[in-house]
């Protein structure tokens, strides 16, 4: 098998991440699941749980940034220590997320309303495999 196929599991996984930032629900109210908040939401401070994040948070767009250059690198077919640099950037980036987001949540007139929903560990779980994957490919290449 060519390496450079190797570049289409990491422009799949790009993409689905950036599906997940807009569509996924990250955070939901614990007294009714129906309200919930996706990446967009909490980024730009709108949705269902405006409450959670009165203004939005700027730096949330990592989250949407990262997966796009990793996506972009891939197209324009760069070595693979490149993309797994952006891999290792986007785990960084959502270890951060989840740390402040359970801080924010389990803090002040917060605490016990609000959940991060499974979707948090399925992103995780995916730039945890894109980086064991690049890590992988570079010492292929």
């Amino acid at each position: 098998m060519k390496l450079s196929s190797f570049t289409y599991v990491v422009k799949i996984f790009a993409l689905v991440l950036i599906m997940l930032f807009f569509a996924a629900p990250l955070v939901r109210c614990t007294q009714d699941t129906s309200l919930n908040a996706s990446g967009w939401n909490i980024a730009t401070g709108t949705g269902d749980l405006k409450e959670i994040n009165e203004s939005g948070k700027p730096l949330v767009f990592a989250l949407i940034i990262i997966p796009v250059l990793l996506l972009l690198i891939a197209f324009e077919k760069k070595p693979f220590k490149a993309l797994s640099v952006v891999a290792l950037l986007g785990l960084a980036a959502e270890v951060i997320f989840l740390i402040s987001l359970v801080v924010k949540i389990n803090s002040g007139d917060y605490e016990g309303h609000f959940e991060l929903t499974g979707y948090n560990w399925l992103v995780l779980a995916i730039y945890i495999g894109l980086c064991a994957f690049t890590r992988f490919c570079r010492k292929i290449e």
